[in-house]
């Protein structure tokens, strides 16, 4: 803040970690990758290894929410049996790209937004309904349609297929409602501490 004497009234507060070390992260942005194995094919969900687009498996990943947890494993499970045929970057074929879920503590509710490169994927009816089957969590979700090259995960094209069109979250005394391409902090506990602390500045 030297260099901003404008900002002299303001003090650092000491640095503060997470209060959770795992299960603290309300969404989780996956992709999805295809790649042969002995027997066939096997359908990945994860994250892109840093600086490269090679995908390590995230579905499991211990710092995702509760109740993420066995639905991410389940949705991964579930793409595979079907066949869903996954987003070829290089060749430019396939549908389906991106899940993109989120989770809240208060309603113990999660929102899944799939990214296709189809509009109308033959698979999604039937992908959805075992979701929703399987996870009376499953609160909404949502349909982006992303044909495009790049890295950007969504487009402006987001369809509701079912559900509410916002996730109702408390953070402290603050109540929020965020939409599919809405901005929320991933840990509501430090988000919590921000706000308070936000509010106590202007006080």
């Amino acid at each position: 803040l030297a260099a901003h004497p404008e900002l002299g009234r303001f003090r650092l507060a000491d640095p503060s970690g997470s209060p959770q070390r795992f299960g603290y992260r309300n969404h989780a942005k996956l992709v999805f990758r295809s790649r042969r194995v002995q027997h066939g094919r096997e359908v990945l969900l994860g994250v892109y290894r840093p600086g490269t687009h090679s995908v390590m498996p995230a579905e499991r990943c211990s710092v995702h929410d509760r109740l993420l947890q066995p639905f991410l494993r389940d949705l991964q499970e579930q793409v595979q049996e079907r066949g869903v045929p996954i987003f070829d970057e290089r060749r430019r074929a396939g549908d389906l790209r991106y899940a993109l879920a989120r989770s809240s503590r208060m309603q113990g509710a999660i929102h899944l937004t799939l990214v296709s490169a189809r509009s109308r994927p033959v698979w999604l009816s039937d992908l959805i309904r075992a979701l929703r089957r399987r996870h009376p969590a499953l609160e909404s979700a949502f349909l982006c349609t992303n044909p495009t090259p790049g890295n950007a995960l969504l487009t402006r094209d987001i369809r509701p297929l079912f559900g509410p069109p916002g996730l109702v979250e408390r953070l402290g005394d603050r109540v929020l409602e965020s939409r599919p391409d809405a901005f929320l902090q991933a840990n509501p506990e430090v988000a919590t501490n921000i706000y308070r602390a936000a509010a106590r500045a202007f006080e």
